[in-house]
């Protein structure tokens, strides 16, 4: 348990004028539940900083995650497309049976690579979008 005390002196004035303390008053205030509503009430805005903390780090992970697959994107597609070109040009030549067959699946593993890049952009792109618009109501005890 916890107290707070307030102490008053009873005094009585002498003939002199000094005063004399005759007794006291003590007035004793339990207050243990408003040390303990403190303590937790601390303890909320403690967890509180640290939820926020979390929050904007997982904020900013996912910005730099997004930026990273759009550099990274842009980065794989440009050759893929280059690769994808040539093999188109290659098939216009004159090729044997197999040299266009060969050629025919370079473009076919090219074009499934740039839809499989593409998918991960968009799955990337809608996480991203959830993580930025999920809101998560708190309850303060």
């Amino acid at each position: 348990m916890t107290f707070r005390c307030l102490l008053t002196p009873l005094t009585e004035t002498r003939p002199d004028d000094e005063p004399l303390i005759t007794g006291c008053i003590v007035v004793a205030h339990d207050i243990t539940d408003l040390v303990t509503t403190q303590t937790r009430l601390k303890q909320s805005y403690e967890e509180r900083a640290k939820l926020q903390a979390s929050e904007t780090a997982a904020t900013e992970a996912s910005r730099l995650k997004s930026e990273f697959l759009a550099l990274t994107s842009h980065e794989l597609r440009t050759p893929i497309a280059h690769m994808l070109g040539l093999s188109e040009l290659l098939l216009s030549e004159p090729l044997s049976e197999s040299q266009k067959s060969l050629a025919a699946q370079i473009l076919r593993s090219g074009d499934v690579l740039l839809e499989m890049i593409g998918q991960v952009l968009v799955r990337s792109s809608l996480l991203s979008s959830l993580l930025r618009t999920r809101s998560h109501p708190g309850i303060l005890d």
